[in-house]
């Protein structure tokens, strides 16, 4: 698991040199926010891991939402439960 909490091109590159090294030995790479996946950095990040190391990573989050939050608290936290669950189900 790395925690990217900048996506600029030097945070991106230094988890792409240290994925690089290992990358071979997973089965699969989960990329996980708790955005929807149509906010947040997965569609500036999914292009960089295909073009830099032939990876495909899954993304594991909201769906595509038209609001960035659900202000219902209960739905809020049931999101965030699944959104866990998605990342750890591989």
């Amino acid at each position: 698991m790395q925690l990217i909490n900048e996506c600029g091109k030097e945070a991106i590159n230094g988890v792409l040199e240290e994925i690089e090294d290992v990358f071979f030995f997973v089965p699969e790479f989960v990329w996980s926010q708790e955005e929807g996946r149509n906010a947040g950095a997965w569609s500036f990040v999914r292009p960089r891991f295909e073009n830099a190391l032939g990876i495909s990573p899954v993304f594991a989050g909201r769906p595509e939402m038209a609001w960035t939050a659900t202000a219902i608290g209960e739905h809020h936290a049931k999101e965030a439960e699944e959104v866990i669950r998605k990342t750890f189900e591989v």
